[in-house]
């Protein structure tokens, strides 16, 4: 299964952000203003072992995961 797939059950094919993974895969929106970036195979790991914003927030300061645009 590929990230992608992952992505569209949880947030569902028509979320306002743009989602592309490491393993080439890409869902959401195309040109949303956001853009989720999942650089690695640890980046999951890391927001799986501490889900919700901690994992999320450790991914991103480690470089793992960026988000591009405006999120507020």
């Amino acid at each position: 299964m590929k990230l992608a797939e992952v992505f569209n059950t949880i947030a569902g094919p028509d979320a306002p952000v743009e989602f592309v993974a490491f393993d080439g895969s890409k869902a959401g929106t195309p040109g949303s203003a956001v853009r989720l970036e999942v650089r690695s195979p640890r980046a999951i790991e890391m927001i799986m072992s501490h889900p919700g914003q901690v994992g999320l927030a450790r991914a991103y300061v480690a470089g793992e995961v960026d988000i591009v645009g405006d999120v507020v």
